[in-house]
């Protein structure tokens, strides 16, 4: 299958560069806090938040830092 041009507001789009190889994108995909909605430091569960968070560390391993 050949991608498609994509473009934004008339001006073509370079593809993405997949600088990972595929095992380091499933390491990505176990270990990423956005899809396993754990903390990836104390693997609490991290809820669901509306907008998205960008910070993902949970609240519990944040005040553990702190002491």
């Amino acid at each position: 299958m050949t991608p498609t041009q994509a473009f934004y507001n008339g001006t073509p789009i370079a593809p993405p560069s997949n600088h990972l190889t595929t095992e380091q994108n499933m390491e990505l995909l176990d270990w990423h806090p956005i899809f396993t909605g754990r903390c990836p430091n104390c693997e609490r569960p991290i809820r669901e938040t509306t907008p998205p968070r960008s910070h993902w560390d949970c609240a519990e391993f944040e005040a553990s830092q702190g002491e």
